[in-house]
Formats: structure tokens, C-alpha cells, sequence
């Protein structure tokens, strides 16, 4: 690894003894490169680094750090506290259990298993205790909301009393029902032995605040998007450590809808006893892309600045463009297909499109984080089905004709529409799946051979799930199924079958990571895990990603903390980037409503939010590459969508695109206008507009019409074909 050369506020961060010191500075400025030098320098003075704790944000940074610290120490550690606040707060919860009044270590409910257990807790609930959300407990969107309202409160150091006393002040019957209803969330899962996430971080914030966490350092990265929970952390982690340095960007706030808020950072700016070093530049981007990003987040525009877009009629042609760029970058450039990137939005219908280009040109592609379970892939689905209809009676019907289908059952669709038909003209009228438990005689020899083996397939299934562990479920099925075996066998000469085949086994390797996390639990308990997935991929996934050499297709917020060579962001002009989640009611356990420096509510406060929030996520989309970043705009909506996305960024106006070039065909001279070309209807006189749209083409010089062609609608000018004669 290439040592560190830091400039003179580097050094000066570096250098800081004891107090709390804020380094700000904005993307590509050297943040967490200086955090990981001051990490190795603590270390190297003889600190012990497992009482030096470095915070991220996510789990894929704290993994980068900790590969940067062991490069840049070039040994090996016993540990790294290079952790999230979440993998904190578990230790601290993992080693107090028994001051939090828990019997044993807590199990941490995933984001789907919380949502399942709001969901459940709701359905039981007396309408009689909502008055005026009563009628609506049935709905998934206010089950969505409540379940993100008990997390939010949590993260801001809500209690039940508190937040009924919140809502309450604002004179919100509703609100004050849902803040009853935290009270009951959290004594049910406090019997239970579970916290969720949120919880987690509130626990862990008490036992550190009353006990200490032994941590004689402390460093921080993006402060700027910490909830009060983590803030809260840091704060109490401060108090006894002998230093603690903080890394924010203030313009990079993005993730307010995880709870972040800029509340803890403002607090940190306001703290008078706080050292300060800025840093100014950045390693990472050129001063153009720089004042680019500058201006997106000041919400100004200058007239010197230009900017370099490529504007597309359709998303289908700016995604081809964009997969023959990837190629042309990789086959000229030599850029790993790893270090590129394309950035969206968020993946709404442009993922299709972009998919269908990059399988077209033979572009390895990643979506990164997207919102789809592995239990919902194309190879995995027909397992999970066989294993939903074996282990949930009370829904074999409506998955019966699926399974049928599916290349587990193997049947034809003409079988399954003569089951439909033995089922209608039974006496009495029957279902089919009473058809296939029972075939009736009328049915070919072979069919029913089949049925049998299906129903047999089934209750073997639903037997060995009673019994054996979810890994061992699907082991027993991949030596039982010939369709995964079938898929081994294609794999050898094909890249989708490849791709199936990795879809298996990440299935597999979910399946024993539930094992090792929830033992003794049923298969039955993961596939309705896996149901409550809505917002999410699957919560036992590993994290580290299948595919390391291809490109990433992210959103912008996926985009944050990570560096490219290349990235193409699409879709800047596009409905895609439009905020399509609303909220029926505003929730007290949100930034905008529950902070005690909220301002009261206007009409335009909303609308306001969101442009700042869409202009700072269209920061982050060209700082995320070191080479280049073009920006795909397709033009969908005409000038006027142009104009209000120019004003919604903050620009006032929109920059000039360059003139279309006349592109001479080869061996021809131009093709003139349409308005120029003679008419054969009016023997060669100019074209008048009564003139039908298709005639036959003519040349512009001798009026001699040529054979065969017939003329298009009108192309822009510059195009032609050169006369016959």
C-alpha cells in the first residue's frame, strides 16, 4: 500500500491529542483515508487497538477500512473495532445482557421479521383501542408506517410516554394511538427475548452511558447521516476517551429516510470546546466535476459551468449506449468491469432495461442491494414453491397449478388445463387439487403416474421439514430433485444456467446461515421470514457479493462511500428520479415533526425537503468515479420536464446541448429537408402541405423519382440518399 502523504489539515488532524477534533470536508477530500492513517498511527504508538473503535455506516465500509488498516500495518491484529453502531451495540447487548433485565443474550429480529411481528401483533389487536385507525388495522400501508414509526422512535430516544406526550402537543388522535401501541410492541418483544434494530442501538446507549465500553479512542465516519441513537453512542464513548475525532461532509446528508439527521452534527459545529480542521480539495475529482458537485449541494448555478450530457429519445436507447460504452471502456481502456459502475435513481423500470442491454452485449452486471429476495429467483422460486405447498396446507390451492408448472412438477400446460377439465366435469364439481390428490380414471395412464409422483414428492417433503434442519431440507432436495441436478449439468456451457447455479447456491448458503442463527427452528419459520420480504433483499444473505468482477448498477444512496474508475449515471431527466413514497399521515418519529427545533408545517415545507434531498443525492452521482462520470439523460417529456428538473436541482437554467452534425452517408451527399424535396404528385414542384406524408422519394436536382424507396417521416436534416441516377 502506497504510504500516506497527508497536506497540512491532515496533519494537523493527525496530531490531535485529546478532546474531540471535527474534520469536515466533502467527497474525495481524504475523510476516511485520514481516519485509517490515524488508526495505524494509534497503533503504532502503542495503543491497543481493541480499544480504538472507528465507526461506519454500513457494513461494506467497515469491511473496506479493515482491509486499509491491516495494508497499512502490514500485520496481523487480534481484532479490529472497525464496526457499524449496530455491530457495537450488539457486543455491548451480547456482554450486559443481565443489567437489561434479559435472561439470555437478546435475538436481534431482522428488518422483515420486525415488520412480521408489528404485522402480527396489529391483526390481534381490539379495534376499540384505535378510534380512529381502528378500521384501517388490516392495512399494509399503516402496518408499514407503524412498524417504521416504533424504529424511528427508538432512534430517536423516544419512549412510550415520551412520544404519546409528542403526539399529543400536536393534538394527533392517531398518532397518540400508535404511541400506545410502541408501549405494546416493546413489552411483547422485551418477553420474547428479541430487540430489532433500533432497539439495539437504544439498549446498547444505556449500558454504555451507566458502564463505559473500555474505548481509550474513538473516530467517526460520515457523522453527517448518524441517528441520535448512534450520536447518543459517541457522545457517552467521548466522555471517558482520552480522544475522539469526527468525519462529516455537512452538503453530503442523503439517508435521512434510515433516521439520519444533520441534528447531531449541527449540535458538534454549535460545541465551542470542539477543534476544527477543514479540508479543502479532493483527490478524487477534477475542479470541474468539483465545483459540479458544489453547486448541487449549494443550490446555485453559474454560467461558466457546462455540462457534459448525452441525451436519449427512449431509456431502451440510452441503456444500449451505456452497455456499448462499458464494452468500448473495457475492451480500449482496460477498466475492470469491477471498477465501473452505473448509477440510477433507484432501480424502478430502468433495472429491466437496463438488464435486457447488458445481456444483449454480454455486460456482467450486478445490481447492487436490490430490492428482491433470493427465494425470489427464477431457479430458486420452484424449490420454495414445492416447499410453501408441502408445508402450508391451507394454501395448496391457490399454489397447485404453479407447482404443477414449475420444473419441479414438470408438467405440460395442455396437462394442467385437462386437470381443469376433469375437475369441471366431475360429479360433483371438484378442484384440482382435489383432481391431483385423486385422479380420476379418465385420465391418461401417464399423467396420473405423475400426479402420483408429485403428491408422494410433497408428503416426503413435508416429513423430512418436521424433522431435519433447513440446510439439511435442501440437501435431502438436491440429491432428490432432477431439476437441480439438470442444472449442474447445463452450467458447463452456458452463462444464464451459470447464473441460475449461483442463484442455488446462495439460496443454500442463506438457508445455513439461518441454521447457525436461529437453531432448532423449522424451515417453515424462514419461508415466512422470507414473505415478509417487501422492502428488501433477503435478511440472510451474506453480505459479501457473488459476483466481484462486474459492474455495478446502484443507487445513489448505494453509491455513498464508494469509489470507481468509471460511472455512468442514467436517468437524471427521467420519472425515475421523482420520489414516488408518500406518507398518509407524517409520523412524530421523523426528523421534519419529532426534533424540538422542527419548524411548524407549511404546505411548501414538504416540496422543499424533498428538492434539498434530490439535490443532495445528485451530489453524491458524479463524486463516486476517479476517471470519468457521464451523464445519460433521456429526454422522456420534452423541454418542459427538461426545464422544471433544471429548476428542481436549482439550476436556472438549463446548459446549451451542442448542434446536431450533419452525418453525410457514405459515397452520398446530404438528403435535403422534406420541405425541399419535390413531390411526384405536383411534377416536381416544391412539396406543398397538402402533400401526403408517404410518396415516392425524388431527387432534389432532376426530379426523377427512385425506384422502390419511399420516403420516411421527417428526419433531422443532415440525413439523405444520394440519386439513382
Amino acid at each position: 500500500m502506497p504510504l500516506f502523504d497527508p497536506d497540512p489539515q491532515q496533519r494537523a488532524a493527525l496530531e490531535h491529542a485529546r478532546g474531540t477534533l471535527l474534520l469536515t470536508g466533502g467527497p474525495g477530500s481524504g475523510k476516511t483515508a485520514t481516519l485509517v492513517e490515524r488508526f495505524a498511527r494509534l497503533v503504532e504508538a502503542g495503543a491497543d487497538p481493541e480499544r480504538v473503535v472507528l465507526f461506519t455506516l454500513s457494513r461494506d465500509g467497515a469491511r473496506t477500512v479493515r482491509e486499509a488498516i491491516l495494508a497499512r500495518l502490514a500485520r496481523s491484529l487480534p481484532d479490529i473495532p472497525a464496526l457499524t453502531f449496530h455491530s457495537f451495540a450488539l457486543r455491548v447487548l451480547g456482554a450486559s445482557y443481565a443489567s437489561l433485565a434479559y435472561p439470555e443474550p437478546p435475538r436481534l429480529l431482522t428488518a422483515p421479521e420486525q415488520y412480521g411481528r408489528v404485522a402480527d401483533l396489529l391483526s390481534a389487536e381490539d379495534p376499540s383501542l384505535w378510534p380512529s385507525l381502528g378500521r384501517y388495522l388490516g392495512l399494509r400501508r399503516l402496518r408499514r408506517e407503524v412498524a417504521d414509526f416504533v424504529l424511528r422512535a427508538q432512534e430517536r430516544l423516544l419512549d412510550p410516554p415520551a412520544a404519546e406526550a409528542r403526539a399529543l402537543e400536536r393534538d394527533r388522535e392517531d398518532l397518540t394511538e400508535v404511541a400506545r401501541f410502541y408501549g405494546r410492541y416493546l413489552d411483547v418483544t422485551q418477553a420474547a427475548n428479541e430487540v430489532d434494530f433500533a432497539g439495539l442501538l437504544m439498549q446498547a446507549l444505556f449500558v454504555v452511558a451507566r458502564e463505559g465500553a473500555g474505548m481509550d479512542q474513538v473516530l467517526v465516519d460520515d457523522f453527517q447521516d448518524v441517528t441520535p441513537a448512534g450520536s447518543g453512542i459517541v457522545r457517552a464513548l467521548a466522555e471517558r476517551a482520552e480522544s475522539t475525532t469526527i468525519a462529516a461532509d455537512p452538503d453530503g446528508h442523503v439517508f435521512s429516510f434510515r433516521g439520519g439527521t444533520l441534528e447531531p452534527l449541527a449540535a458538534v459545529i454549535e460545541d465551542a470546546d470542539v477543534h476544527r480542521v477543514s479540508l479543502e480539495g479532493s483527490h478524487r475529482l477534477p475542479g470541474q466535476l468539483r465545483a459540479l458537485c458544489r453547486e448541487l449541494s449549494e443550490e446555485r448555478r453559474t454560467d461558466d459551468l457546462q455540462v457534459d450530457g448525452w441525451r436519449f429519445a427512449q431509456p431502451a436507447q440510452e441503456a444500449d449506449a451505456v452497455a456499448r460504452a462499458l464494452l468500448r471502456e473495457h475492451m480500449d481502456g482496460a477498466v475492470p468491469w469491477g471498477r465501473m459502475a452505473v448509477i440510477v435513481r433507484r432501480y424502478g423500470d430502468y433495472l429491466p432495461v437496463l438488464r435486457r442491454s447488458f445481456q444483449h452485449h454480454g455486460v456482467p452486471y450486478l445490481a447492487v442491494g436490490e430490492a428482491s429476495a433470493i427465494a425470489s429467483e427464477a431457479a430458486v422460486r420452484p424449490v420454495v414453491t414445492l416447499l410453501r405447498f408441502a408445508l402450508h396446507p391451507d394454501r395448496r390451492e391457490e399454489l397447485v397449478e404453479e407447482l404443477l408448472v414449475s420444473p419441479v412438477g414438470a408438467l405440460h400446460p395442455h396437462d394442467v388445463r385437462a386437470l381443469r377439465r376433469a375437475a369441471k366435469t366431475a360429479k360433483p364439481a371438484a378442484s384440482v387439487l382435489a383432481v391431483v390428490e385423486e385422479p380420476p380414471s379418465s385420465l391418461p395412464e401417464e399423467l396420473r403416474t405423475r400426479l402420483a409422483g408429485i403428491v408422494a414428492l410433497v408428503d416426503e417433503a413435508a416429513d423430512r421439514a418436521a424433522r431435519l434442519a433447513p440446510d439439511e431440507v435442501f440437501q435431502w432436495l438436491w440429491e432428490r430433485l432432477p431439476y437441480l441436478s439438470g442444472l449442474v449439468e447445463e452450467a458447463e456451457g452456458s452463462g444464464e444456467a451459470n447464473r441460475h447455479l449461483d442463484a442455488v447456491d446462495a439460496f443454500a448458503a442463506s438457508l445455513a446461515r439461518f441454521a447457525e442463527r436461529r437453531p432448532g427452528a423449522p424451515i417453515l419459520d424462514y419461508l415466512d421470514a422470507v414473505e415478509q420480504v417487501e422492502f428488501g433483499a433477503d435478511p440472510f444473505t451474506p453480505a459479501v457479493e457473488r459476483t466481484p468482477e462486474a459492474v455495478r448498477v446502484l443507487t445513489a444512496h448505494g453509491a455513498h462511500g464508494k469509489e470507481f474508475d468509471v460511472a455512468f449515471v442514467v436517468g437524471t431527466l427521467n420519472a425515475s428520479g421523482r420520489s414516488g413514497r408518500s406518507s398518509a399521515w407524517p409520523s412524530p418519529a421523523r426528523p421534519a415533526s419529532c426534533s424540538p427545533r422542527a419548524r411548524p408545517a407549511t404546505r411548501a415545507g414538504p416540496a422543499r425537503r424533498r428538492g434539498s434531498s434530490r439535490r443532495d443525492v445528485g451530489g453524491i452521482r458524479p463524486c463516486r468515479r476517479r476517471r470519468r462520470s457521464p451523464t445519460r439523460r433521456p429526454s422522456t417529456g420534452g423541454l418542459s420536464w427538461m426545464r422544471r428538473s433544471a429548476r428542481r436541482f436549482g439550476w436556472r437554467r438549463w446548459p446549451p446541448w451542442p448542434p446536431a452534425r450533419p452525418v453525410p452517408r457514405p459515397g452520398g451527399t446530404p438528403r435535403p429537408g422534406r420541405r425541399d424535396r419535390p413531390c411526384i404528385r405536383t411534377a416536381g414542384r416544391p412539396r406543398t402541405a397538402g402533400c401526403p406524408t408517404w410518396t415516392t422519394a425524388a431527387c432534389s436536382t432532376c426530379s426523377t423519382p427512385n425506384s422502390g424507396s419511399t420516403t420516411r417521416p421527417a428526419r433531422p436534416s443532415g440525413w439523405g440518399r444520394s440519386c439513382t441516377r
